[in-house]
């Protein structure tokens, strides 16, 4: 008897989302059984009937004819992939579709589809259609994609002697830059998918693990490494299962054929050339070169094919000097002058000679290996042991950064890729000095909050450094050492709440391109710590498809990362201080604010003079931001974190450049510490991706900036208000003495209105609404260039700083001598929503969280104006909706007539 089994998978883009362009793909895997009934369909549900299908029926190799049915009231769009042995003369023409059907019980055991199919009796069984098909198209040019939910049913199951069997497709969009959406949602809207089991005889489906790993010393030790290869981050029972996982996981069967591209566009391009990049020495080319070997030794274990192998080690003997064309200083290849850049040459040689360990002969191996011992650890160890070197370019070893877990990851890796080849006893000795080093200095990295000591985007470095070293002594020996601190339990927290809908809080230093880099570590840390939240957050992240997310991730997470989510969070290390608020985790246009104060000095001279900085997203766009990093080249740009450094000199880290007050056009006092006073009603995301925040959800953050100022005596606060839907950001001052500018960086068009009381943003065809609210006499808002005050400081001889194109500064200045509370009230303009529906009461009282005020001097300023700011947005709740909740309300099939509103 057949079991009625219905399972629903979504991928969907949101239904306000517009993305021109992307991919589409569509993953089948298909069974059939040698006698009996079976049918088997895939219906596409959209909320339009025109849009998707002209462009889905020039999928590569489709099979059989497309077929555009009418729209159903349930179904507006009806798309039959195929049906077989269906009565049904308006479907398409499935006669083109090859079956293929093995009655080899040798096949009985195949995963690759998913399916375990195994009683233990010789017979005939349903068998895959060889490989599971997969249709791709790419997708450009369109007005809007996949509007509303894609449901996709299974629409048949089926019994065949004992044994159940099912159908099953995914379907992956990728819109092209979209570093928020979700890829899949398959998981996240429903919060779990059922596994069918049928008597002792399972339906694999795509929440398959991994076994337990079977090397599990009883005494670890850092030079004790495993018998068998790989050894390093991807084991060899690992390696056994991953075909089948691939098969049957639709995120790593996407990944896998990332990976497979790369490789061949890396296969086609020439071996890279040497070349010294000023004060970035040879790091590029590092870095490059060890995608290249990740991405190649990851396709040979999955293919065997020795093409890879071969163009592998043309790549390592042309890194290593011996091939046609010079590279770097004989025996210092690899620029120790930068050493970050010897780090990664050997993490790539180790890389190479540790996963294609069966395919190098005898020569190969040994040129590989002697490589890595003298181009890197040799140089790792007089780093360390001798004094000159040390000076020179070991100075490292003393740094909570990136460059500590940079240097040490890379040579740990190298080492744990030759030990027990080495003669030397070089590798044994590197290990000595990189594991205990590591836990005094990398480990300290991120703050006891979680924030990366240095910048948000210098986490990429150091946590993917951390990650592999850890992940490579774990696999390799069995432990991590104390590597795995619980603060990188929090850096993961910290990453998610630092990621805005249009990017990051990118405050300080954002460095260099750092696309060798990836978020991937939230797998290794979410995996580590049994926190699958980490996971699901990367999982749909646009850099995610590369080789160590095949390992790091866990197939068997299931759910959305943003159920049961605070939407705030405050980070409060007195080294960092900063909030994030948002108004929904899962919709790249939510509001999102985010504020910080801390301290300037501690963050390895890659931070601003910012305290009060903020950032705002809001309807998709950033209006509100940061400018980022300087010329690195600069003279004194990293000469210290001092307040008579030449690195204040520059525009980008003054206090000017950021979005925080000017006071006395001078910088802050880079020894403040402020302090902070924070709340939030608590609300947390549900599985609903559609969340919207109840009328009185708020979240606060208020610092005393009066060190930071020197004296004068001001505080400022952000609060999120009518149900999170406007910001308001309030500065008070009490008997400041000296001139303050209020300061806002922007790539808006900005418009002056109301007598220079309000500003009309527009940016990326949306507008954003920003008033001051009871202003003092001659208090307006003006608009200047990014560029440095005519009244500051000489930059060092023939240094220039870096130009701000298509960036202005929104600016209210406030005269010298007066108690003040300057109120600046932002109001997106969602869409169904004009300014006509606004207004600038704020007499009612909130009834929100409680009142701002910092304890101490000047109290009850913030209480009194952030708590009585209900009555800026009339009927908030109502007025404020989208047109996509108004059209909710609307039947199906008046939907699309709705939306031609926008």
């Amino acid at each position: 008897m057949a079991l009625d089994y219905f399972t629903t998978l979504v991928s969907s883009v949101d239904a306000e989302r517009f993305f021109p362009s992307g991919r589409l793909m569509i993953n089948c895997i298909r069974h059939q059984m040698s006698s009996g009934t079976f049918q088997s369909q895939m219906a596409i549900g959209s909320w339009f009937c025109t849009p998707l299908l002209p462009h889905l029926s020039t999928l590569n190799g489709w099979p059989g004819s497309t077929h555009q049915k009418p729209c159903p009231s349930k179904h507006p769009i009806t798309w039959w992939l195929c049906t077989r042995n269906v009565p049904d003369p308006t479907g398409p023409d499935c006669s083109a579709s090859t079956w293929d059907h093995s009655t080899s019980t040798s096949e009985r055991h195949t995963e690759r589809s998913g399916v375990l199919a195994d009683n233990g009796e010789s017979r005939s069984v349903p068998e895959i259609f060889g490989a599971p098909w997969r249709w791709e198209t790419i997708i450009d040019g369109l007005p809007f994609i996949a509007i509303g939910y894609h449901q996709f049913r299974f629409c048949d199951s089926f019994e065949f002697e004992g044994m159940l069997f099912i159908d099953r497709c995914f379907v992956l969009f990728s819109p092209w830059g979209n570093l928020i959406i979700p890829l899949l949602r398959a998981a996240a809207i429903s919060s779990t998918i059922a596994t069918v089991i049928a008597s002792s005889n399972t339906v694999r489906d795509e929440y398959q693990s991994w076994p337990p790993d079977p090397f599990n010393p009883s005494s670890p030790s850092p030079t004790s490494v495993r018998p068998d290869r790989p050894r390093i981050i991807a084991p060899a029972y690992k390696w056994e299962v991953l075909p089948s996982i691939i098969q049957t996981n639709p995120y790593l069967h996407k990944w896998n054929n990332t990976i497979f591209g790369d490789a061949q566009k890396y296969y086609d391009q020439p071996v890279k050339s040497y070349f010294v990049d000023g004060g970035n020495g040879v790091l590029d080319i590092a870095r490059e070169i060890k995608m290249r070997v990740k991405a190649w030794a990851y396709v040979y274990r999955i293919t065997k094919d020795t093409k890879w192998v071969d163009r592998t080690w043309i790549e390592l003997q042309n890194a290593a000097g011996n091939g046609t064309s010079p590279f770097g200083d004989p025996g210092n290849n690899w620029y120790t002058a930068h050493f970050l850049d010897v780090a990664e040459f050997t993490s790539a040689f180790a890389i190479g000679y540790d996963w294609m360990y069966d395919a190098w002969n005898p020569h190969q191996r040994d040129s590989i290996m002697w490589s890595i011992i003298n181009l890197g650890l040799q140089w790792g160890v007089k780093s360390y042991n001798d004094q000159n070197s040390h000076w020179n370019f070991g100075w490292w070893q003393n740094v909570n950064g990136n460059w500590n877990c940079v240097c040490n990851a890379g040579l740990t890796l190298g080492a744990l890729a030759v030990i027990g080849d080495d003669p030397t006893g070089t590798a044994e000795t590197m290990l000595s000095l990189t594991v205990p080093n590591s836990k005094k200095n990398c480990v300290l990295a991120p703050s006891s909050d979680g924030t990366w000591s240095e910048t948000p985007n210098y986490w990429y470095f150091g946590t993917t450094a951390h990650s592999e070293m850890s992940s490579a002594l774990l696999t390799a020996t069995g432990n991590t050492y104390d590597l795995v601190d619980p603060k990188f339990a929090m850096t993961a927290l910290y990453h998610m709440h630092v990621s805005a809908p249009t990017g990051q809080f990118d405050y300080g230093d954002t460095g260099p391109n750092k696309f060798s880099t990836t978020a991937n570590s939230m797998m290794f840390y979410g995996s580590y710590f049994k926190e699958p939240r980490y996971l699901l957050f990367q999982r749909d992240r646009v850099d995610v498809g590369e080789p160590w997310s095949m390992f790091w991730y866990d197939p068997s997470v299931r759910g959305a990362f943003w159920n049961d989510m605070p939407f705030d969070h405050y980070f409060d290390d007195d080294l960092d201080q900063w909030a994030a608020m948002r108004s929904n985790w899962a919709d790249s246009h939510a509001l999102y604010v985010a504020m910080k104060a801390g301290k300037h000095v501690g963050h390895q001279t890659h931070g601003d003079l910012d305290a009060g900085t903020f950032v705002l997203d809001a309807m998709g766009q950033r209006w509100a931001g940061e400018l980022g990093n300087g010329d690195y080249l600069s003279e004194g740009y990293f000469s210290s974190e001092g307040q008579d450094s030449h690195r204040w000199l520059y525009y980008r880290k003054r206090t000017e450049g950021q979005n925080t007050l000017v006071v006395n056009n001078d910088n802050q006092n880079v020894w403040a510490q402020p302090t902070v006073k924070y709340d939030s009603t608590g609300d947390r995301q549900g599985l609903d991706y559609d969340y919207i925040p109840g009328t009185n959800s708020t979240a606060f953050f208020v610092t005393d900036l009066t060190g930071t100022y020197n004296g004068q005596r001001i505080k400022r606060g952000v609060r999120l208000i009518n149900g999170r839907k406007q910001v308001l950001l309030q500065d008070d001052l009490l008997d400041v003495t000296q001139s303050v500018e209020w300061r806002m960086h922007t790539n808006a068009t900005i418009a002056i209105e109301n007598g220079g009381q309000t500003a009309m943003l527009t940016l990326g065809g949306q507008t954003m609404q920003v008033q001051l609210l009871n202003p003092g006499a001659g208090v307006g808002f003006s608009i200047k260039d990014a560029v440095r005050a005519p009244t500051d400081p000489a930059l060092p001889p023939n240094q220039a700083d870096q130009p701000n194109p298509g960036v202005k500064v929104l600016c209210v200045s406030l005269a010298p001598g007066k108690t003040q509370s300057l109120q600046v009230l932002f109001s997106p303009q969602w869409p169904g929503m004009s300014s006509d529906s606004l207004s600038s009461r704020g007499a009612e009282n909130l009834g929100g969280a409680p009142g701002l005020a910092i304890v101490g001097e000047h109290p009850g300023e913030f209480g009194v104006a952030l708590g009585s700011a209900r009555g800026v947005v009339p009927s908030a709740r109502r007025a404020i909706r989208t047109r996509r909740v108004a059209m909710r309300r609307l039947p199906k099939t008046e939907y699309s007539r709705a939306l031609k509103g926008f």
